[in-house]
């Protein structure tokens, strides 16, 4: 599966006309009989759409606007297309600093907005680059008088990675305590598999990783470290993104945040904890709305530090032995009074049951038209044929938003895609293809 960039109108910069805001002409009068134009930013709304090929536009960002590239063309042009004049922005007020211009009729033929690094952050597009998304694309007129100060509407655009809804996010769930120490040969087989998001640090791990040591508590002799320091740099080096899982079990949301901060890479996904749902946690969690009020907790603590994050809760993915587990989906969903953006299930086959039979017990237990995108981060076949992984990692990608299959690394050697000398095993071999086409 491949990545693919959408757009994303993050800010449409609605510049006010005079006329709707103050003009005054006590500037004008002193800067030898010329206009002033001034431009003044009022943020509007956003909206997705997939990215066309214009190497203009930038990458959305956080980043405080300092300062504009324009080009006008009139009387008396500012910059040029191929030398733009630099006018300084304030990001706390919204405006630009005043052009003084003479009198007459002006085009604006180029407008982008930067941070103090010098990176573009916004630019508006012109009539024959996605001008269906904006209401005015350049280049835009605006008449000059003596004497007066004129303002422009101009919309800007941005644009943020994001997949297409019918593409999942595709991966893999990680055992980091199993996996070798982080290496250029790591780093080349991981990325030979392709992955959109690999897991951290796990799933049932999540509730016994120290993020701080690097191993489990308690951990053993074969264990790997794995300060919180490598996250990043397998991130880097594959080219892959991040899906958190935090610990509620274990651990504060305070020692949560400063675990994801101190990753140090874009957050965009995070679970609230892992298969809370099974028998050893039901002291903590005896039903699916105690776990619904921990996540009414935590979302909003996590959502104030990670604005741009998605959430997902926890539901089971098949029908179960007794009540707590049989109505854990509709009790989470019926009691989670924060706004997650997703349901997460796993789905294994157990050693004896076909694919098919698997995914009719899922089906039972999925609750529809909630609303929610739908993240599998486990998926796996008991059987180890690769027929049977095949076709369920079919029928997750066709399903899910995110489709994580288990696991990238285990020593046990069940589901892992790479040896310990890091060598692709059959299922490996497999996903490289199913990620190569």
């Amino acid at each position: 599966m491949s990545k693919n960039p959408f757009l994303k109108i993050t800010f449409l910069l609605l510049f006010c006309i005079c006329g709707v805001t103050s003009c005054t002409t006590e500037e004008a009068e002193s800067s030898n009989d010329k206009g002033i134009l001034r431009l003044k930013a009022e943020v509007f709304n956003s909206v997705d759409t997939q990215r066309q090929a214009v190497s203009e536009v930038p990458p959305c960002s956080e980043a405080e606007a300092t300062y504009a590239m324009v080009v006008l063309t009139g009387p008396e042009n500012v910059g040029s297309l191929a030398s733009p004049e630099k006018v300084e922005f304030n990001s706390s007020t919204g405006e630009t600093a005043a052009l003084r211009l003479s009198e007459g009729n002006y085009q604006l033929e180029y407008f982008a907005i930067y941070d103090a690094g010098d990176n573009m952050i916004w630019f508006a597009p012109t009539e024959t680059e996605f001008s269906e998304f904006v209401s005015n694309p350049l280049p835009a007129g605006i008449s000059i008088s003596n004497y007066e100060s004129s303002s422009l509407a101009v919309d800007i655009v941005c644009y943020e990675e994001r997949r297409l809804k019918s593409e999942p996010l595709i991966g893999f769930n990680m055992r980091w305590r199993d996996t070798p120490e982080l290496s250029e040969e790591l780093y080349s087989k991981v990325s030979q598999l392709n992955p959109d998001l690999l897991r951290y640090p796990g799933g049932t791990l999540a509730h016994k990783w120290n993020w701080r040591t690097g191993y489990p508590e308690p951990s053993n002799s074969e264990d790997v470290q794995h300060l919180i320091g490598d996250v990043k740099l397998l991130a880097d080096n594959t080219g892959s993104e991040i899906i958190f899982v935090v610990d509620i079990v274990n651990s504060t949301v305070e020692d949560q945040i400063e675990m994801i901060n101190a990753a140090n890479v874009p957050v965009k996904y995070i679970e609230i904890g892992n298969e809370l749902y099974a028998d050893d946690y039901e002291t903590g969690f005896p039903s699916g709305s105690a776990y619904a009020s921990v996540v009414n907790e935590w979302v909003p603590q996590l959502e104030a530090e990670f604005p741009n994050a998605e959430f997902g809760a926890v539901m089971l993915g098949r029908n179960a032995g007794n009540d707590r587990k049989n109505n854990w989906n509709i009790e989470v969903h019926n009691n989670i009074s924060v706004d997650v953006d997703a349901y997460i299930y796993h789905i294994y086959t157990n050693e004896t049951e076909s694919v098919a039979d698997r995914i009719v017990r899922f089906e039972e237990a999925f609750l529809t038209d909630t609303g929610k995108d739908l993240w599998i981060t486990e998926y796996g076949v008991r059987s180890g044929l690769l027929e049977d992984t095949t076709e369920l990692a079919d029928y997750v990608e066709s399903i899910a938003d995110i489709a994580l299959n288990h696991v990238l690394i285990s020593r046990s050697g069940n589901f892992t895609k790479l040896t310990e000398s890091l060598e692709f095993t059959d299922e490996g071999l497999l996903f490289f293809e199913r990620n190569n086409p």
